[in-house]
């Protein structure tokens, strides 16, 4: 027997404003989540995130506010930029 393919996902991906701003995503269409830093929580968090799934894009800080409803285009893969390959 086959499982039916599961709901999406929904998730809430917050960054500082000052770190990466929205203006950006909007130019470039298209980004690599890399805004978790080293939180454990956060970390694992993003290693249950799935082609499919739901964001809401938020920026924290000053402006507080909701910049972008968006899609998970890819599975967690290791974060290219991490040499030590710990970060996903």
């Amino acid at each position: 027997m086959t499982q039916p393919p599961s709901k999406p996902k929904r998730w809430l991906l917050a960054v500082d404003p000052r770190v990466y701003h929205w203006d950006t995503l909007f130019v470039k269409g298209k980004e690599m989540w890399r805004h978790a830093g080293n939180r454990p929580d956060a970390l694992r968090q993003l290693k249950q995130v799935q082609r499919g799934d739901r964001a809401l894009c938020y920026h924290g800080k000053a402006e507080h506010a909701v910049y972008a409803l968006a899609e998970v285009s890819r599975d967690p893969y290791p974060d290219p930029h991490d040499h030590d390959s710990k970060k996903w």
